[in-house]
């Protein structure tokens, strides 16, 4: 399974990084919304994991929806989860809040 990383935290991506490896994913990064829709064109990617905290995440989870719709989505943010779902209404994810725990990852994806 290809996964799409997305985030600026290194330790939130160094973490990830060995969870996906440890799990058997082939894990992708980006560090904008750009470098993002670069490699969802290049590589078909079956997950992708959002940092979620600035507003240019709701274009890319979007786009995401709109041109690869059998693509996963899972935001997560350390935001109020409530707060989130006031700027995102009609787009297809799933969201976690910061810290969580990667049993709580591999249940949802």
């Amino acid at each position: 399974m290809n996964v799409l990383i997305v985030g600026t935290n290194k330790y939130f991506l160094k973490d990830l990084n060995e969870f996906f490896i440890v799990n058997d994913y082939i894990p992708s990064y980006a560090d904008n919304s750009r470098k993002a829709i670069e490699i969802l064109n290049n590589i078909k990617i079956d997950l992708v994991i959002l940092e979620f905290s600035i507003f240019d995440e709701v274009k890319l989870v979007e786009y995401v929806n709109s041109n690869y719709p059998e693509t996963q989505v899972v935001l997560t943010t350390s935001k109020k989860i409530n707060e989130m779902m006031k700027i995102i209404k009609n787009s297809k994810f799933k969201m976690l809040q910061q810290p969580f725990r990667f049993s709580e990852l591999k249940k949802i994806i």
